[in-house]
């Protein structure tokens, strides 16, 4: 194995650098010596640091050729193909017992159960929260994988699962606040605020029953479905501190009171909290509690309507912002009395702090999201097949017309576009209003504090995107609830490993691709043989402005997903990286490994 460096001249006269890494072969004996390409690394003048690149790939060279091993491997030439000593096995499950016992949810539930029932509750709830980072799917199907999980308890039944889900609904509270506990031995938690917010998932079904969670409600998603209402609340980290599922029909700004009511109940915050959370559960009902409980919030308010009456005449008077430099952004920050009701029930008189600004660029995003749902709606006037609207009929309004001449008459009604529907709209593009509790705050502050409500917004999309939250297939409330739990556990060991690889960090989706990819099989008794990790060319990335990432049209020549196995199995405190390894030492190694955080 060595490096190989290949120098081609463009037409500009540039040049370019390929690097591979090859192997000597000869083709049969006798032949002449031959090389076979390894791997390929792209050009070298792509690299940041040329020299230090090509000096880590020589010492990685180096080390494979200090580090290498003999395994003699017979094998069994009468081995069936769907014998069951010849599948693959995922171990992915096997690595995340590491994060499990970190978090010591075993000792959890031998400290907590209460019941008679003869199968292992822990080793059903290990085995959920496990493939739900990596195999995503119904109860059902997740337990016809349990052949294909390397070292898996098989001592339950589907039946098993179902009643143990009824279970874990019963200490789903309890369970959480040992979770939060348990990260506030690993991390240093800012408790000083709380994120709050609400999404909900979909049902399958076409009726929902009376008095059970799925309920017909108004859809994140736009969907006629019966959904279940979410509710979770984070910390400063990004982390989970509680969730909770509500009937489908509820409103969300009902949510926040129950909410942050169990979390101080749980001991889950220290002292006095500012709860950040969007216009949807800004409500003077929740403003009242939390000022009466002693706590702070920053919630955004609507300019528009009869809550953003009380602005009119301050949103467009340019002589109350400070504008900056390059004109693209404004902004005003002012005190207000509001009135409120005490703990009991009489009025009272409470000051805010009001934060209202524009934005160059949020103003053309608005216009830009605006002229597509219009473009749509125009579409439907043309053509009424067009039923897609997206919110476009919002755009239409009725007007009664003479059809030859235009005239407006009482003989006929016609759709046509709401042009000062569009105008007005357009008045408010880029404005944006918060409001808070805490007096001293700066602008600069208030933004800060508010821009990390994106952390849920980033939570919510991998539920419904990587750890399918939605559909939910289960029927009864309690197991309803155990399944979001089971996804809000999921939720925490991918969030543990984004924070222990650290900035830029990968998405969530990278990390359940790897575990998807971690694939072993035995050849031998004793040899486990570790399958590639491996499945797409790496982009470079950064962060963006807004702190999230964000990928460039470079590739790094590597892949991608062995580039995050490397990650995630160093935050998981791995170190192991041959095809072929002894099952004792594997075993051994998983066991003995130490998270990062």
């Amino acid at each position: 194995m060595q490096l190989k460096l290949t120098k081609h001249t463009r037409a500009d006269g540039s040049i370019r650098t390929q690097v591979h890494i090859v192997e000597g072969y000869r083709p049969s004996p006798g032949a002449k010596p031959k090389q076979r390409i390894l791997k390929y690394y792209g050009y070298l003048e792509d690299q940041d640091n040329p020299e230090a690149f090509l000096a880590g790939l020589r010492a990685e060279i180096e080390e494979n050729r200090k580090a290498k091993k003999q395994i003699d491997i017979n094998f069994d030439s009468g081995r069936k193909i769907n014998d069951t000593t010849n599948r693959d096995l995922y171990y992915a499950p096997f690595l995340l017992e590491i994060l499990y016992r970190r978090l010591r949810l075993e000792a959890f539930f031998q400290e907590k159960r209460n019941s008679r029932a003869e199968y292992d509750l822990n080793a059903i709830f290990k085995y959920l929260v496990s493939m739900r980072c990596m195999n995503t799917d119904s109860k059902r199907t997740t337990y016809a994988n349990l052949e294909h999980v390397y070292l898996a308890d098989k001592s339950f039944t589907l039946e098993d699962i179902y009643h143990a889900l009824d279970e874990i609904c019963a200490m789903r509270f309890a369970l959480q606040e040992h979770l939060n506990a348990e990260l506030q031995k690993i991390l240093t938690k800012d408790k000083a605020y709380l994120y709050l917010d609400t999404t909900n998932f979909y049902f399958e079904k076409d009726y929902a029953v009376e008095d059970t969670l799925p309920q017909k409600g108004v859809s994140k998603e736009h969907r006629t479905d019966p959904i279940v209402q979410y509710g979770l609340v984070l910390d400063s980290n990004g982390l989970p501190l509680l969730s909770e599922a509500y009937p489908g029909n509820t409103s969300d700004c009902l949510i926040l009171q129950p909410l942050i009511s169990e979390v101080k109940n749980r001991h889950m915050t220290e002292g006095r909290v500012v709860v950040v959370a969007d216009k949807g559960l800004n409500s003077g009902k929740n403003i009242d509690y939390l000022c009466n409980e002693g706590d702070g919030f920053l919630f955004s308010q609507v300019l528009r309507g009869k809550k953003g009456k009380r602005y009119a005449d301050r949103i467009f008077n340019d002589a109350l912002y400070t504008v900056n430099a390059s004109g693209t952004y404004k902004y005003q920050l002012f005190k207000e009395n509001y009135s409120g009701k005490d703990k009991n029930g009489k009025g009272v008189i409470r000051e805010r702090l009001v934060l209202i600004y524009w934005s160059r660029e949020d103003a053309e995003f608005a216009k830009q999201k605006r002229d597509i749902k219009v473009k749509r709606a125009k579409k439907k006037l043309t053509n009424n097949i067009y039923g897609v609207t997206h919110k476009a009929d919002e755009y239409l309004k009725e007007t009664v017309v003479d059809r030859e001449t235009g005239e407006i008459l009482d003989t006929a009604s016609v759709l046509c576009v709401d042009e000062d529907k569009i105008r007005e709209e357009e008045r408010y593009d880029g404005y944006f209003c918060l409001i808070t509790s805490e007096l001293d705050y700066s602008e600069q502050k208030m933004r800060e504090v508010y821009h990390n409500l994106w952390k849920i917004e980033e939570s919510f999309r991998i539920h419904k995107s990587d750890l399918d939250t939605r559909p939910i297939f289960l029927h009864l409330d309690n197991r309803i609830r155990a399944h979001l739990l089971i996804c809000h556990v999921a939720l925490v060991f991918i969030r543990l490993i984004q924070l222990a690889i650290g900035k830029p960090g990968i998405s969530a989706e990278r990390i359940i691709r790897v575990f998807s990819n971690c694939v072993l099989d035995i050849p031998q008794n004793g040899i486990l043989h570790l399958h590639a990790v491996s499945d797409k060319m790496e982009f470079a990335s950064f962060l963006d402005h807004r702190g999230r990432l964000a990928y460039t049209t470079k590739t790094t020549g590597f892949d991608e997903v062995s580039h995050d196995f490397d990650l995630v199995c160093r935050a998981l405190g791995l170190s192991f990286s041959y095809a072929y390894i002894r099952q004792e030492q594997f075993n051994s190694l998983v066991r003995k490994a130490i998270p990062l955080l």
